[in-house]
């Protein structure tokens, strides 16, 4: 899926930001997202995350993104499980640059 979105972000360390995944090209027809997990994979990177959710169709994600240690890119996964049978599950990383 790597590739599919706009997966370079830039923030400022005062920031909180909320980042957006469309996953609607990547599901089949009929399909919509059951459950968003994102996960912070960059150790250490000061980022933090609250405010998860999935858009009242079920083919978007967000994520709000606080504070953060100056460099970068840290990397922000986010991954759905579909409804559709057989349920798959997705992947995408978002990697952001902390100014």
């Amino acid at each position: 899926m790597a590739g599919q979105f706009d997966n370079r972000k830039k923030k400022v360390v005062a920031e909180e930001v909320v980042y957006e995944i469309d996953w609607s090209s990547a599901l089949r027809t009929g399909d919509t997202i059951t459950t968003s997990t994102w996960t912070i994979v960059t150790a250490d990177s000061g980022l933090t995350k609250d405010n998860e959710s999935v858009d009242g169709n079920a083919t978007k994600t967000y994520v709000r993104v606080k504070v953060g240690t100056v460099g970068g890119p840290y990397q922000l996964r986010n991954t759905i499980v579909t409804t559709v049978t057989p349920v798959e599950t997705l992947v995408e990383d978002l990697f952001i640059t902390v100014e």
